[in-house]
């Protein structure tokens, strides 16, 4: 009966640690982003550079921006004349910190 115990712990135990692995290995960072500060990303693309002239690389350096929102702002800035960087609110996801963080890479000239 004990052995019984002990050995389902045991394969629970790895179950558990196969799953573990399996998650971490799924996380979406990108190597550049683990090994480089934001001081570093910024003087490695130039920054800040106007959001007209970004590219889908220069938008992924920045905290919060993946994919879907990097293609999402190029969109955007190509369809509208912008006024003012406060207009990126107007795309679903971009929120006052991460026009923030935007902000801090790009301007409007």
């Amino acid at each position: 009966m004990k052995k019984n115990v002990l050995y389902t712990g045991a394969v629970l135990l790895c179950a558990l640690g196969i799953i573990l692995c399996f998650v971490i290995g799924q996380t979406k960072t990108t190597a550049p982003q683990l090994l480089l500060s934001a001081e570093q990303r910024q003087e490695l693309f130039r920054f800040p550079k106007s959001i007209l002239e970004a590219s889908k690389e220069d938008l992924l350096q920045v905290k919060g921006i993946g994919e879907k929102r990097a293609d999402a702002i190029l969109s955007y800035v190509s369809s509208q004349k912008l006024h003012s960087m406060e207009q990126l609110q107007n795309i679903d996801g971009i929120g006052e910190e991460l026009l923030h963080q935007l902000e801090k890479y790009f301007y409007l000239p």
